[in-house]
């Protein structure tokens, strides 16, 4: 797995409320993006908060995990949140989120991941998990509302799929809306044994 991201705050201000963060843990990686609700200092808080529970629930399915971070930040304004662990022994990946923390799994066939309404902090209801299989030489995408909905991979963008951290800049210039903080995480998916 090779894994990169881009954030970027809202046009005049210093803090930004989308954050990211991945842990590995043996063959099992867990990549979070939150988009704390509306920008700033608040914003930046709560989205910190969230990633900070993740990384010490990691070891729960990604719904399970929402839902304890939700208990555990309601002193926040609240956040949308994705969730992805991907098994890179069987090339599995499971998917949950709150809001409207977008994911694509791009490859050979394209696949889209939608959060469950809500946010994570304001008493959630049960997230929908949903899991797939992937490709050596897929690249999973997971976006805030800070960029486009329909953010896609165009050829120049494929060609930069095994430097996560170059496609994640280029997707934030080319998809970024100038009305919020903007976060994209890239994950260039390849199993260990590939």
């Amino acid at each position: 797995m090779i894994i990169g991201s881009a954030i970027r705050p809202i046009g005049g201000e210093f803090h930004c409320g989308d954050a990211a963060k991945w842990w590995m843990d043996g063959p099992n990686w867990t990549l979070c993006l939150a988009d704390g609700l509306g920008h700033g200092r608040d914003a930046a808080d709560a989205a910190r908060a969230a990633l900070t529970h993740a990384e010490l629930c990691r070891s729960l399915p990604p719904a399970a995990m929402l839902e304890e971070i939700d208990r555990k930040i309601r002193d926040t304004r609240g956040c949308a949140m994705t969730i992805i662990q991907l098994d890179s022994e069987a090339r599995t990946l499971c998917h949950a989120g709150i809001g409207n923390v977008r994911a694509g799994l791009f490859g050979e066939r394209s696949f889209r991941f939608e959060g469950t309404p809500g946010i994570v902090g304001g008493r959630i209801r049960q997230p929908q998990t949903v899991e797939a299989n992937w490709m050596n030489g897929d690249v999973l995408v997971i976006w805030t509302d800070g960029l486009a909905t329909s953010l896609t991979l165009a050829e120049d963008c494929l060609r930069l799929k095994a430097d996560p951290d170059r496609l994640a800049h280029r997707l934030l210039v080319r998809f970024e809306t100038p009305r919020d903080d903007a976060g994209v995480l890239c994950c260039y998916l390849e199993s260990d044994g590939a």
